[in-house]
């Protein structure tokens, strides 16, 4: 979810639990919650924000080194496209869906979401083929070709858009953007 206050159109599902218990879907205004994220609990974006990542990332790495059974948000878990929650547990990870919710809506709405995002399909491969609106802007704002790229190309390529970034900071008379 974007920090605007909303999903801008984006599809979601949405299940909340107090103490426990599953809060009934008739007593969640979406409205509202969402409004909390624009407001009191917006993400810092840039390097200061890179800790909401850091703490996802230091989550899941305390479940996985305890296995003792956490759900914790998994990018990617098994190779499927999107997050999920995930039980991290002796055996492994297991994605952990609500009640109500089947792993093939799970994977639609994430392939829908993906969109939102600037990416029209991840294939079978890894190969990620970006939207072309978002091609567009990359292509005209900072020269940049977006074409389809597998995940063995990623590094390569987060240099050639640094670059690219750089160059157009430069263009706009900012000194202080840091690309790393």
């Amino acid at each position: 979810m974007p920090s605007t206050g909303g999903t801008d159109g984006a599809p979601y599902h949405l299940t909340i639990y107090a103490d426990g218990a599953e809060v009934p879907a008739a007593e969640i205004d979406h409205t509202i919650l969402f409004s909390h994220v624009a407001g009191r609990f917006r993400r810092v974006k840039g390097l200061a924000g890179q800790s909401v990542t850091a703490s996802s990332a230091t989550a899941m790495l305390h479940a996985v080194a305890s296995r003792s059974g956490q759900v914790v948000h998994g990018p990617g878990p098994l190779g499927l496209v999107g997050g999920y929650p995930i039980r991290v547990s002796p055996t492994g990870f297991l994605v952990d869906l609500p009640p109500g919710l089947t792993l093939d809506e799970a994977i639609d709405i994430n392939r829908r979401c993906q969109r939102y995002d600037g990416i029209e399909s991840v294939d079978d491969d890894g190969t990620i083929r970006m939207t072309e609106a978002s091609s567009k802007i990359m292509r005209e704002v900072i020269g940049y070709d977006c074409r389809p790229y597998r995940p063995e190309e990623c590094e390569e390529r987060a240099e050639e858009l640094a670059s690219r970034l750089a160059e157009y900071a430069r263009r706009l008379g900012i000194s202080d953007l840091v690309v790393a």
